[in-house]
């Protein structure tokens, strides 16, 4: 594949960054044709009144846009960059600290547009409502990979991920993959999610968006740090660190959250690990440490709905849908309060939820109080769960729950089941097939209870390392300087 290479050198003098206007690299690119390659000298430039780019590429022939070194071309002034009705760009290693009376980057009708090794770091010289990556229109396909979003103070997302309103619908298959979240605060109610996968107009329909291996740290802005609003998302493999909130499937059916590992230090207010509403999510071999609320909430609602989701009223779908038919299996909870039953019927979630199947997860608390799962709530089906703490446990007769030391040994910041586990060859059939534990590796023919499958030796996991997720930190050596596109 033959493709032209186009290096425009605005700056004379190396080392010396005056600002300039990022206008003649935006005509340059409109004009490009399928298969080039612009290269941005390092240098400071200004986008003023977002500018917009519109050119496409090919599968064969996408139009790359570099910078000649990642971070080294800085986006500064009043505004970020359009990118709309274009295809198969690929945009690579710009620094984002423009005010933020637009996003970075607001992409619009786009297909398969690849965001890489991108910071995001945006002034806030007065309070607004601002998101920094949004995601609109008839979008697919696209993917966000290698960034570092960091120091957002303002109302609104580091990613939003929004739709069409004629019709309703989401933007489709957005993958957003390694990328580090770093420092979003301070609190309020509603509105500073560091991500957030539709809104409750589009929450009916399918995004399906994959968030994998991403990694969380101090985002507090919010008690919903990841905010699912839509359908058919799988959310794996990514780390919440220190984050006062926390994983929630807020709107929407069919979400699957796995593998995550919820990390907190058991101080700080607010740790919370995962809630949800709506219809058949399947929550399966997360691990969350050290939290100071509960780890997996189950709670009622305040709609039910009836007939087919796209069905559902526009003004209902902002409503809390009673949980339906959700399997949480192979959890595992450690020194965290325990899962939340709450199964209040009186007040404003007065809707009991229906069939919550909580099976084959392993509870275990040091000092913390018993982790028992309160029973008698109406609509659960709790069965072959292993709890115990240090301290001594009741409830013993409890439905479902089997009482004995886990046996868990500590090996690079992790707790993983011993040889000699009561949990090892114990569980039972979840309903629906969960073939990987949350290291990714295979479920023997015997599976265990928890996230962890024991094996003599076998990949360890650990929380994501956000300096190795992204090229702005000395420590920068698993993504290698010219990445294959």
């Amino acid at each position: 594949m033959k493709k032209s290479i186009c290096l425009i050198l605005l700056i004379a003098r190396a080392a010396v960054f005056p600002q300039t206007s990022f206008l003649p690299f935006i005509e340059k690119i409109n004009s490009s044709p399928a298969g080039n390659i612009i290269i941005i000298p390092d240098g400071v430039y200004t986008a003023e009144n977002s500018v917009k780019i519109t050119a496409s590429g090919t599968a064969d022939k996408p139009i790359i846009i570099k910078t000649q070194n990642p971070g080294k071309a800085v986006i500064r002034g009043s505004s970020g960059i359009v990118i709309a009705d274009a295809s198969f760009l690929i945009f690579d290693g710009f620094f984002f600290e423009h005010e933020d009376k637009t996003p970075a980057l607001s992409l619009k009708n786009i297909r398969n547009l690849q965001i890489l090794r991108c910071r995001f770091r945006l002034a806030e010289p007065e309070p607004r409502r601002q998101h920094w990556l949004y995601i609109s229109g008839a979008s697919s396909s696209n993917r966000i990979a290698h960034c570092l979003f960091e120091e957002k103070h303002n109302e609104g997302n580091f990613i939003a991920l929004g739709g069409t309103t004629e019709p309703l619908a989401m933007a489709q298959y957005t993958v957003i993959v390694s990328n580090a979240f770093i420092n979003i605060g301070p609190r309020i109610e509603n509105g500073k999610e560091a991500v957030r996968i539709g809104d409750s107009k589009t929450s009916m329909s399918f995004a399906f968006t994959i968030l994998e291996n991403n990694y969380f740290e101090n985002c507090d802005g919010d008690p919903e740090v990841i905010s699912v609003k839509s359908c058919g998302n799988i959310l794996r493999f990514n780390t919440l660190r220190n984050c006062r909130g926390g994983l929630v499937l807020r709107h929407g059916n069919m979400n699957r959250a796995e593998a995550n590992l919820f990390w907190g230090n058991g101080r700080k207010e607010g740790l919370e690990g995962m809630r949800f509403y709506g219809d058949d999510h399947i929550i399966v071999n997360n691990y969350f440490f050290n939290l100071t609320k509960s780890s997996i909430t189950v709670e009622n609602g305040d709609y039910l709905p009836a007939g087919k989701p796209e069905d559902v009223p526009v003004s209902d779908r902002k409503l809390h849908h009673v949980p339906r038919n959700i399997l949480i299996a192979h959890n595992t909870i450690i020194n965290c309060p325990t899962m939340v039953i709450s199964d209040v019927q009186t007040g404003k979630y007065n809707i009991p939820f229906e069939k919550i199947i909580i099976i084959n997860n392993l509870i275990w608390s040091r000092s913390a109080p018993a982790p028992v799962i309160p029973p008698g709530a109406s609509g659960l089906q709790i069965n072959n769960n292993l709890g115990f703490s240090d301290d001594g446990i009741t409830g013993s007769g409890i439905k479902g729950m089997i009482i004995a030391d886990p046996e868990m040994i500590l090996r690079s910041g992790i707790y993983y089941l011993s040889k000699n586990s009561p949990a090892v060859d114990r569980a039972v059939s979840a309903d629906r097939q969960i073939l990987s534990d949350f290291k990714n590796q295979p479920r023997f023919e015997k599976p265990d209870i928890g996230a962890d499958e024991y094996r003599e030796t076998g990949t360890a996991a650990a929380p994501a390392d956000w300096q190795k997720l992204t090229p702005f930190t000395p420590v920068f050596s698993s993504l290698p300087s010219d990445i294959k596109y």
